[in-house]
């Protein structure tokens, strides 16, 4: 197999990558994987998971994507992504091996049945990479930066690779409040609302979590979203937060390891130290917590053991027989996918107080050199969003032992 450096996502243990893809319903939801083709050696393709199984026909990644790869004089490597109507797909290429020296950004089309059509989007800086897709999978933000004071946002055409609306970090920070500006912004979602944006700076120590903003690129609108995103814990689309943390007052777990999950409302300023929802049964670190069906839970497990627990909002606890081994971990909007070490999907389903465990697939580590550390650093390249509602019940706090 080809060999690709991915954009990685965040990896401990457990991977959690809760802010790729598009708000899906309990019933349209799909998760898209990146892996080695079954039939060909020397290919790679797409495989899509829905709540009904693995779907039968793979996208096949055209051989176009790696003759630009090998057409750079220097060391390069890409991400990818796909649009929600998955008919399209974007490429940001990374050139330069010790340190990235520019990016380039290819549109691909899908429906082109000989896939000849390879769309360079114009590069008016050193650094671009693609961001979200539109709904209709029309138009994708592309992401440029040359320095803290010119950097921005485009919106492109997939069809022709044409900017059609443009906004700069001037333009941005003009229409926020003061005390939110930041070095340069990112975008974070897009939905019929309009284009999400965060505020971000080159410090990723900061932990405040910050109030994301909707830009209309039509009318050039930018509005308050009253969603707010954090770089630190997993976030739902209303904002609220569930981040792995060490809590001196609870037992200590070792190895600097998380001993509790801390709950955090939306728009928590970084005084707020949260409340903790679950704490570590025993002597062993507790993974990244993963949101699930659309918001109403939670799953954790203690690093390589076989049994995790979905903790909902009321305080119930499930518990839950999983792989021992470390595994990818996403929500859906109607309960969690888990991909353990073998490539087995599951797909744990809430109904009630119950989880229902079906068995949705599997992905191709056949490859020896394809691991679940390759997926989990870039494979995963399309999952639902979940958690846009709000919710009157909040997980209950758990105490620290009186001893």
């Amino acid at each position: 197999m080809r060999a690709i450096l991915f954009r990685v996502t965040l990896l401990l243990v457990f991977v959690l990558v809760p802010f790729m893809g598009y708000a899906q319903s309990s019933d349209d939801w799909f998760i898209a994987f990146y892996q080695p083709s079954v039939n060909d050696p020397n290919g790679t393709e797409i495989v899509i998971f829905t709540r009904h199984g693995i779907e039968p026909n793979t996208i096949q990644i055209p051989d176009l994507v790696y003759e630009q790869l090998d057409s750079y004089d220097e060391y390069a490597s890409y991400a990818l992504d796909l649009s929600p109507d998955r008919k399209t797909l974007v490429i940001t290429y990374y050139i330069g091996e010790d340190a990235v020296i520019h990016e380039e950004v290819y549109i691909l089309p899908l429906n082109d049945a000989a896939n000849t059509t390879f769309i360079a989007v114009e590069r008016t800086a050193n650094f671009q990479t693609f961001g979200y897709f539109s709904p209709d999978g029309g138009q994708v933000v592309v992401e440029y930066w040359n320095s803290a004071a010119d950097n921005g946002v485009r919106v492109v055409n997939t069809a022709d690779g044409s900017v059609v609306h443009e906004l700069t970090l001037d333009g941005f920070n003009v229409a926020i409040p003061a005390v939110d500006r930041r070095d340069w912004f990112v975008s974070r979602n897009w939905t019929a609302e309009g284009i999400f944006l965060l505020p971000a700076r080159d410090d990723t120590d900061e932990l405040e979590a910050l109030e994301l903003r909707i830009w209309n690129p039509a009318t050039g609108e930018i509005s308050a979203s009253g969603d707010y995103y954090s770089v630190s814990g997993g976030a739902l689309l209303n904002g609220e937060r569930l981040q792995s943390t060490q809590n001196p007052a609870f037992p200590d777990v070792g190895s600097n390891g998380a001993n509790t999950i801390t709950y955090f409302p939306a728009g928590a300023p970084t005084t707020d130290l949260g409340r903790v929802v679950y704490a570590a049964p025993g002597d062993v670190p507790l993974t990244n917590p993963v949101w699930g069906a659309n918001g109403a839970g939670f799953f954790v497990r203690s690093v390589n053991s076989a049994q995790g627990v979905i903790v909902l909002r009321d305080g119930t606890q499930i518990p839950v027989e999983v792989d021992d081994a470390p595994m990818i971990g996403s929500g859906t909007p109607d309960g969690w996918v888990l991909v353990n070490e073998r490539g087995v999907v599951h797909h744990y389903v809430l109904q009630g107080s119950q989880i229902l465990v079906n068995e949705l697939g599997s992905i191709n580590l056949n490859d020896t050199d394809y691991t679940l550390q390759d997926v989990g650093n870039g494979g995963v390249i399309y999952l639902p969003r979940i958690g846009a509602q709000s919710f009157d019940t909040l997980f209950p706090e758990v105490m620290p032992p009186s001893n």
